[in-house]
């Protein structure tokens, strides 16, 4: 009806529409289409919603709108494979560096691991951290799921470019984390260089020095090489006094 449909469109495209209660008419009208689709969706008419927005996309194949809302109901209805397509073809759809790409990849690499197919999800997430290498929250993000899928190699990398930032804030949350997932792949070495380059890059007196160090003790505590650090830290302390960190 006319104040439902005024209520979803804006104004401009309300008033350049038919109203009416046959959906007939609607199919005249793209906007109307998408409306109608959505209306008949959220009466859980899925069947109806579904082939309206295949007739939207024979027409458009490119409507983002119809595209989200195909996968939509493809993922509510379990055809995680028919709703990778619809995401894969929306991300394609969208200029190279629009913002919404990089979250739709992270989408398809969860839909592609809940599909069993691990290294396609792998795929999408790198994919999508490496449209944005400098937002360390997507870096996190998806680390994380590839820690959860038993990437540590591939979420590795990804904190290691990030280490790599101009930022010196980000750099040092950087190598922090990097330390703890090198640690988690039992990389002394590389653990501690990350420790120890975060340490470089703060004063003493920074309470995150604090922290970094005394990751850096249990570090050696668990690798049995405390003693190796006790002798560093003893030669250190034997020399001269000086305004910085041993």
């Amino acid at each position: 009806d006319a104040a439902t449909l005024q209520q979803i469109l804006d104004p401009a495209t309300f008033a350049g529409i038919v109203v009416s209660d046959d959906a007939a008419v609607y199919a005249n009208f793209t906007q109307s289409q998408k409306c109608w689709a959505h209306l008949l969706r959220k009466a859980g008419r899925r069947d109806e919603a579904d082939a309206l927005y295949d007739t939207i996309l024979r027409a458009d194949a490119g409507n983002a709108i119809a595209l989200r809302a195909r996968a939509d109901l493809a993922i509510e209805n379990s055809q995680r494979e028919a709703a990778l397509g619809y995401l894969k073809r929306l991300v394609a759809s969208l200029p190279e560096g629009d913002p919404q790409r990089a979250p739709l990849l992270v989408e398809s690499g969860q839909l592609a691991l809940g599909a069993g197919k691990p290294a396609d999800a792998a795929e999408a997430w790198e994919r999508a951290a490496n449209l944005q290498p400098g937002n360390a929250a997507l870096t996190r993000e998806v680390a994380q799921l590839l820690l959860g899928a038993g990437f540590l190699e591939k979420a590795l990398t990804l904190y290691r470019k990030l280490a790599q930032s101009a930022d010196p804030a980000k750099r040092v949350d950087a190598l922090y984390e990097l330390s703890r997932l090198e640690e988690q792949g039992d990389h002394l070495r590389e653990a501690g260089a990350a420790l120890r380059e975060g340490m470089a890059l703060l004063h003493f007196r920074d309470w995150r020095y604090r922290q970094f160090f005394q990751r850096l003790v249990k570090l050696h505590e668990r690798f049995d090489q405390l003693d190796a650090l006790k002798a560093e830290l003893l030669k250190a302390a034997a020399g001269p006094p000086q305004e910085k960190a041993l």
